[in-house]
């Protein structure tokens, strides 16, 4: 039930990671690394929401955090009225900015100490789904159907029921995704939805990503042969390279990958036997570490553009309390803070400001899908609650400095 993955000092080296009977780990490659700190800028008005967790436990480096409380008036009270008669796109800020989904429009706001949110556009109520921005912040995807940017609104390609559609690196040209109807992946241009490539290198693909530098795309999925593992190919699908294996198909599954900002390290969500790991593949040398290993279920996997290996992702307990949990820069995953303690609440992370603050849009109790409070979580774990009624939301940033893979990497995987 574990992963396999590949040390380049000397191909007959293999690492293996096996699970015992309660699914934790019980060998491994590498050392999760250590935190390295990283500074906390205030993103939102002081006139906001406050919420700051009680004193809590740690148990094996994760924070048990006591329920929040609220101190002051929403920054929700200062965006209101929310414009809809002058909805007009614009450039991107550069200082990164939240948008979100009410009423048939699409908002977005920045500094609410000096300006109001803004309208961008309408949204057709058809356009469901996630909210997605180029890493440019140039275009965004409503749903996985539409595309709108400077130059107004057209289809993708793609069926509005895919949640898995995204965006060419480095600056959104094109779109990615597995299809929903046969597995196969699919790259569309993102200005001429009759543009269409099937750049698949996998028998099945369930998740696919590119390389922030573009070149190069990174997938989940199943050979022809039936193993199933993380592997790389061109951004054309072509010379693909097997990175990480699963042992066991049949009761695991790799669900969602990413890059991280730099472009060193691909995080994956992988489950199985009532576990899921949150795992981090080196690159260079393509060691595996194991950053979480958790009873439950995870998705909506959330990695941040400009903070290196600061990552979030949904979690759902074995009795049904969904958390958001978050890890920033490597260390130990804690609970993001957010709701002011609604019970029975759905929480789900939305992206990543600068510096290592996360957005959260909490769902009401008995509505997972329902509008909800949208929050700004500081990396010491209080909140501001920026916006409720929020249907959808994202972070609109611009990606920041990458690295391109090395050139050696066809070396450090097995061929």
């Amino acid at each position: 039930m574990g992963i396999r993955r590949f040390c380049p000092i000397a191909v007959a080296m293999v690492f293996v990671t096996g699970c015992n009977s309660t699914g934790t780990s019980v060998t491994s490659a590498s050392t999760t690394p250590t935190s390295t700190g990283g500074s906390s800028s205030t993103v939102a008005a002081v006139d906001a929401t406050t919420v700051s967790p009680t004193t809590g436990t740690s148990t094996g480096g994760t924070s048990i955090v006591g329920t929040p409380t609220s101190t002051a008036a929403a920054i929700s009270d200062l965006v209101r009225p929310l414009p809809t008669d002058s909805c007009a796109y614009s450039d991107p800020s550069g200082a990164g900015t939240v948008t979100f989904v009410e009423g048939g429009h699409l908002f977005e706001v920045g500094d609410v100490s000096t300006r109001p949110a803004r309208c961008l556009t309408a949204v057709d109520p058809a356009d469901t789904g996630p909210l997605r921005w180029s890493p440019n912040g140039e275009r965004v995807l409503l749903g996985g159907a539409t595309v709108v940017d400077a130059t107004g609104t057209r289809p993708s390609g793609y069926f509005a029921e895919n949640r898995d559609v995204d965006w060419s690196a480095p600056s959104g040209k094109a779109l990615i995704a597995p299809s929903v109807n046969d597995g196969t992946l699919v790259w569309r241009s993102s200005t001429d939805s009759k543009s269409r490539i099937d750049v698949s290198f996998l028998a099945e693909t369930t998740a696919a990503a590119y390389h922030p530098a573009g070149r190069a795309i990174i997938a989940a999925g199943t050979t022809e042969d039936g193993r199933t593992g993380i592997y790389l190919a061109s951004n054309r699908g072509k010379d693909r390279k097997e990175l990480a294996v699963v042992d066991d198909p049949a009761t695991t599954a790799i669900t969602e990958v990413a890059f991280n900002s730099d472009g060193g390290v691909v995080e994956f969500l992988h489950q199985h036997a009532g576990f899921y790991h949150v795992h981090q593949l080196q690159i260079p040398g393509l060691q595996l570490v194991d950053l979480v290993e958790e009873p439950g279920t995870a998705d909506r996997l959330t990695v941040s553009d400009t903070d290196r290996q600061t990552v979030a992702w949904r979690r759902t307990t074995p009795d049904g309390q969904v958390t958001v949990r978050i890890s920033f820069d490597g260390s130990a995953a804690v609970d993001a803070v957010a709701g002011a303690g609604a019970q029975g609440s759905t929480l789900e992370p939305v992206g990543w400001l600068p510096v290592n603050h996360l957005v959260v849009l909490e769902h009401p109790a008995g509505s997972p899908d329902g509008p909800g409070r949208l929050w700004i979580v500081s990396q010491n774990q209080s909140a501001q609650q920026l916006a409720s009624g929020v249907e959808r939301a994202a972070v609109r940033t611009i990606h920041g400095e990458y690295n391109e893979l090395p050139t050696d990497i066809a070396e450090q995987a097995p061929g």
